[in-house]
């Protein structure tokens, strides 16, 4: 993929008065994360009318789906800090290696989960609970989600490559494309209407696997039909050991906040497991839920991190101040209105 590089003469990062602009930023990223938590949500919905060990599964299946997020997660901040810090620094040829590597990680984090899927996905689910058909299920629809995962990476990568350089609407158009396609696919695969076949819970798989899926041709798309501050080019790439150390350098932070929730789950799950699977159903259920804040305010902090970076490598400490004590102040506020929201209304 090529893109037509140009340098442009003011970035808005550097420019546009910071409530001004964090609320540019952030607000298609907090619309585009809570509409990217309804994946799971919307899957759980239907699933759950399948049958209860079916949404056992699937909430059995949660915390692996949630550390493929946490990996491209952590690999695309890694690079969204790079590119934003090389733009800041008006350092073209490093913003564009950079998105050379990030598609080349891309490939490698799908081959990693490709593994996972095969060999690891059910020792998992088995490790557990011993209900045979919760780990039947619960295979089924892991290993589609990861053999099929390359659609999650690059989406991710490329949703950070058009953050980075200040276009966060696309992002939230892509990611808000990829749920309404699966929240449609979802009753159409797992119930059967019209011509399609009633797939149960690998319809809900394929759902999820589709909606990322067109998310990640949306976003090639945008990047084809504007021109773009980077290139990505696979002509003459050379592998930048170098920078892939930076990009995890810069990400590693993200990926474990991101995979400590995973890690929680799973062990909070092994208790449950010996009360009943109608246990992990409902915590699963409840996680699902928690995460529409979650996500939201991370979407903020999306937003608010490529302002900080610019600014920090553009030598405005300034307006790197004023996003950090904005950002701070709207994350607490979100957080606060959102733990209010789930302890008065838990029903």
């Amino acid at each position: 993929m090529s893109t037509t590089a140009v340098q442009p003469k003011e970035n808005k990062m550097g420019t546009m008065p910071i409530n001004k602009l964090l609320l540019n930023m952030s607000l298609p990223m907090m619309i585009a994360m809570l509409i990217q938590a309804l994946y799971n949500i919307i899957d759980s919905m239907f699933v759950a009318q399948i049958s209860e060990n079916a949404l056992s599964a699937v909430s059995l299946a949660f915390p692996m789906q949630n550390f493929m997020i946490a990996v491209g997660t952590g690999t695309g901040v890694g690079v969204n800090a790079l590119l934003s810090k090389s733009l800041g620094a008006k350092r073209i040829k490093i913003a564009n290696k950079t998105a050379n590597v990030s598609m080349f990680l891309v490939f490698m984090n799908w081959i990693l989960f490709i593994l996972i899927g095969l060999f690891v996905a059910k020792p998992f689910l088995m490790g557990q609970t011993k209900v045979a058909e919760i780990v039947d299920y619960g295979n089924i629809y892991l290993r589609i989600c990861c053999v099929a995962s390359l659609g999650i990476y690059a989406e991710i990568a490329l949703e950070r490559l058009l953050q980075a350089t200040g276009r966060t609407f696309y992002t939230m158009i892509t990611q808000a494309t990829g749920a309404i396609v699966n929240i449609i696919l979802d009753p159409i695969l797992i119930f059967g209407i019209g011509i399609f076949p009633a797939m149960g819970i690998r319809g809900a798989a394929v759902a999820t696997v589709a909606g990322y899926l067109l998310s990640m041709i949306l976003a090639f798309a945008l990047l084809l039909g504007k021109k773009q501050k980077v290139q990505v080019k696979i002509k003459g790439f050379h592998l930048q050991k170098w920078l892939i150390g930076r990009i995890f350098t810069l990400g590693l932070p993200s990926f474990i906040m991101n995979a400590l929730s995973s890690f929680m789950v799973t062990f909070v799950n092994f208790f449950l497991v010996a009360y009943s699977d109608t246990a992990i159903a409902f915590f699963g259920a409840y996680f699902k839920v928690q995460q529409l804040i979650v996500m939201t305010v991370n979407g903020l902090i999306q937003g608010c991190l490529p302002i900080m970076r610019f600014n920090y490598s553009a030598g405005n400490r300034d307006r790197l101040h004023s996003a950090f004590r904005y950002g701070t102040a709207l994350v607490s506020g979100m957080m606060i209105l959102g733990t209010l929201t789930v302890i008065l209304f838990p029903a």
